[in-house]
């Protein structure tokens, strides 16, 4: 659950991500680590990685792994 404080700051990333076709509580995780700086996601969910973003970068574990080499 999202704090009443920082909704109403990922809202309109949530629903802008949402746009793409991401399911709701799949665009509030990656507004989350939007909203924390992270520069990574990293999932398995092959849904979510087809999400394309300037702001993170949506990877899997095995290529995370491989490009952290």
């Amino acid at each position: 659950m999202i704090k009443c404080e920082r909704r109403e700051q990922l809202q309109s990333q949530i629903d802008e991500i949402m746009l793409t076709g991401v399911k709701y509580k799949d665009a509030v995780h990656v507004a989350c680590a939007v909203y924390a700086r992270c520069i990574y996601f990293i999932t398995t969910d092959t849904r979510l990685l087809k999400y394309k973003s300037s702001v993170i970068k949506l990877i899997n574990p095995i290529n995370f792994t491989q490009l952290e080499e």
